[in-house]
């Protein structure tokens, strides 16, 4: 007998485990809005007889499935909405005094009413903006110490600033001190909002301040100086890059002189001057050159090449004579002479 109720125990045991439903916790502004809604919905519909929301224990809605009828209580009417295809409850401008447990039912035929949803609603109000006030402050040419007191509602925290950061005394989570530049921020927050208040930071450290302008001076001194010497290369490279274009242009125009310019003319003479190992043949008109005679074997006669050159026309507009000239170009023929008879 004791084993037999032992195991009747323990499978009312496992129903409750297996049917209990746990809360779900929401934090909501005061004055929004939230869904409460229900899982499983679409099995229930064939069988449902009744679903039903509530707060504690007093009913917000009835429906009723099978003449499809709402019935609201007239406290909640105006506040609440309830969706017929998927059973969720829609709660509108929440007040702090809505917070608390709410509740889903259903009822099948047949069976008994169990819980399907359960929500525990908390309404937070929205944040208190917090009060920053100065406790002490005290600064030289090269250090600042300041204390400052956050307080939001009934909390408060102190904290000392050196003018870079600043450190906070206390484990008060619902409120931060901060500073960020010039600007020191007080910040008060709860789970669903935040306030900040703000200070400037420099007027707190007068002489600290006096002296990080001189630092700041000096390093914008510094920085021009530099700035001024790298523009002096940089002018430089200019120049000498500017000049040396300037000269190769020069350098490119001598060289297209037309060939009547009496300097160019002079340059041309260059290109009559006969190739090394070539000599003026006596007999010959100018520019008429032969090889050096050669010894040869016997009275047979070596044959002879004979060069002559020729003048290019002058040029006839102002483009051909920017062109780059030209030498005068070689004719050559080689002539092979008779040999004489015995």
């Amino acid at each position: 007998m004791d084993t037999y109720l032992s195991t009747l125990l323990g499978l009312f045991i496992l129903h409750l485990q297996l049917h209990s439903v746990s809360a779900g916790e929401l934090l909501v502004l005061e004055g929004e809005s939230v869904t409460l809604n229900v899982t499983g919905h679409e099995q229930d519909k064939k069988d449902l007889k009744r679903m039903s929301w509530s707060f504690y224990e007093q009913e917000i809605v009835v429906y009723s499935h099978k003449n499809s009828d709402v019935d609201y209580d007239r406290v909640y009417e105006a506040r609440v909405e309830f969706d017929v295809s998927t059973f969720s409850l829609k709660l509108k401008n929440l007040q702090k005094s809505d917070s608390g447990l709410y509740k889903a039912e259903k009822a099948l035929h047949g069976k008994q009413k169990e819980t399907v949803a359960e929500y525990m609603i908390y309404v937070l109000e929205h944040a208190a903006a917090p009060t920053l006030t100065v406790v002490s402050n005290w600064s030289s040419s090269d250090s600042c110490n300041v204390t400052l007191n956050c307080t939001g509602l009934n909390v408060s925290l102190i904290s000392r600033c050196n003018g870079i950061v600043c450190s906070q005394e206390g484990g008060v989570t619902s409120l931060s001190i901060s500073l960020n530049h010039n600007t020191v921020s007080c910040n008060h927050s709860n789970p669903v909002s935040w306030r900040q208040t703000t200070m400037e930071f420099k007027p707190l450290c007068p002489l600290y301040r006096e002296h990080q302008i001189d630092i700041n001076r000096g390093t914008t001194e510094k920085t021009e100086k530099t700035i001024g010497v790298i523009l002096g290369i940089i002018g430089i490279g200019v120049v000498i890059i500017s000049i040396g274009v300037i000269c190769r242009k020069r350098k490119i125009r001598d060289h297209n002189i037309p060939s009547d310019n009496p300097d160019q003319r002079q340059n041309l003479q260059m290109c009559d001057v006969p190739q090394s190992g070539v000599v003026e043949s006596p007999g010959l008109t100018d520019n008429t050159y032969d090889e050096p005679v050669s010894q040869t074997k016997g009275n047979t006669a070596p044959p002879i090449t004979i060069y002559d050159t020729v003048q290019l026309p002058a040029p006839t507009s102002p483009a051909e004579a920017h062109q780059t000239p030209a030498c005068p170009e070689t004719i050559y023929a080689v002539v092979k002479k008779k040999e004489n008879s015995a």
